[in-house]
């Protein structure tokens, strides 16, 4: 419960960007699976709040689909297929 508080905390204190229930929704997904602390810091929020492309903020979020194996960074089919959902969801 407190990871979902914390990845709820950090889109009403860090999303400026008027959004609705899908985006909402997109991103408590995101930020509760990366960590409030990578999402703060990250491209895909500044675009959010900048309005940027939907390209845009499509690449940036998809790019959050690596996990490290054996001390390696690696692409991840399932994060790849979490994150399109995601982005699928935030513009539905």
């Amino acid at each position: 419960i407190r990871d979902t508080r914390n990845a709820e905390n950090e889109i009403q204190d860090h999303i400026t960007a008027d959004i609705n229930q899908n985006q909402h929704d997109a991103l408590l997904s995101l930020v509760f699976n990366i960590g409030a602390g990578g999402f703060d810091g990250s491209t895909l929020k500044k675009y959010i709040n900048n309005a940027e492309t939907q390209d845009n903020i499509t690449n940036a979020w998809l790019s959050w689909d690596h996990e490290h194996k054996n001390g390696v960074l690696v692409e991840s089919p399932g994060l790849k297929t979490r994150r399109q959902k995601e982005v699928d969801l935030y513009f539905s």
